[in-house]
């Protein structure tokens, strides 16, 4: 049932302590499911765990070799653009080329010169650079969901940009499958979609790659001013010093203080006049169901959006805290399935 049950754990109180969603076994069985297989976990407290996986697979005698491969994560038919411009050796372009081809996607040459034209239309860019090159780079007419692959020294060089992934050599299989995965949610997606809002916003999540793509999200949303926290702790210290803020994405389970906790903490603050602004706090949790619905609302908690969340579902509620104030009550709404 534990590999069933989303966010769920053995100790809620060492998931606060160590960080984690609570995902991984969901995920893998939902798996299993799909194609017939099953998993099964014994474990016992002090004795260790033992997973059994069962897959439905028959084994080919004589299957040849596929033209293509396709990743899991990544979906096939992106152009990806693959410029080596900046290295004097092209064996990592050329190792990244093939994969990527075998992936499903279809890989075209970028010249230097070609880097930003509205005539060069890609879902990703690729780019390698050196400590030499690096700082000669045009990162500015970079607009394209980009991944840069460099040595270790480099990666300071490199501005940061929320669709900008950077890998460091050695370029593996695995990294190079995950960075193409994360930047295909960002192709075809233009820096402008929206316009500027008066919005200040709070992200608050332990792990800095869910902060990454919450304030990716909001940036593309027209939301320029937003800090960020990696726990509850931090969350209420932030809304103490600044104030308040309009809109709080707030994530249930992390470390020091949780969502629920840090919640009803930024509410006795505003009951008691200490900020300035009242928040529209959105709750984001991997579980789902009208339990943890109702202790979100019980909290304080206005909404609740569940994991991965998306862009089109912020959008609302980015619209809304931008109205004139909250509507001063929650509202029970099934918590919506992005």
């Amino acid at each position: 049932e534990a590999a069933r049950g989303a966010g769920s754990g053995a100790d809620h109180r060492f998931a606060r302590q160590h960080g984690g969603l609570g995902l991984g076994l969901t995920i893998v069985s939902r798996y299993m499911g799909s194609i017939g297989g099953e998993i099964q976990v014994q474990t016992g407290l002090g004795k260790g765990t033992r997973i059994t996986m069962r897959f439905p697979v028959e084994i080919c005698q004589d299957c040849g070799t596929p033209d293509t491969v396709y990743s899991p994560g990544i979906r096939p038919g992106l152009t990806i653009g693959m410029c080596n411009a900046y290295i004097s050796s092209p064996e990592t372009s050329n190792f990244a080329t093939q994969w990527l081809s075998l992936w499903g996607a279809k890989c075209v040459p970028v010249a230097d010169t070609e880097i930003g034209s509205d005539e060069v239309r890609l879902d990703v860019l690729v780019v390698e650079v050196n400590s030499t090159t690096a700082l000669g780079t045009p990162w500015h007419r970079i607009t394209t969901p980009s991944l840069v692959i460099c040595a270790a020294n480099v990666v300071q060089e490199i501005p940061s940009s929320p669709t900008r992934y950077i890998c460091r050599y050695p370029l593996t299989v695995s990294t190079l499958s995950d960075a193409i995965a994360a930047l295909q949610t960002h192709a075809g997606e233009s820096p402008d979609a929206e316009p500027t809002v008066d919005v200040r916003a709070l992200v608050v999540d332990d792990l800095p790659l869910n902060v990454k793509v919450l304030k990716s999200h909001l940036s593309k949303l027209g939301v320029t001013n937003f800090s960020e926290a990696g726990n509850g702790q931090e969350a209420v210290a932030k809304v103490m010093q600044d104030g308040g803020y309009h809109l709080i994405v707030m994530d249930l389970m992390m470390p020091v203080m949780d969502g629920l906790e840090a919640t009803r903490e930024i509410r006795r603050l505003e009951k008691e006049g200490r900020v300035r602004v009242q928040s529209h706090i959105i709750g984001v949790t991997a579980e789902r169901g009208r339990n943890k619905l109702k202790k979100m609302l019980e909290a304080g908690m206005d909404d609740a959006l569940n994991k991965p969340v998306s862009r089109v579902a912020l959008k609302k509620y980015v619209l809304r805290a931008r109205s004139a104030g909250r509507s001063g009550s929650a509202r029970e709404e099934t918590v919506p399935h992005n």
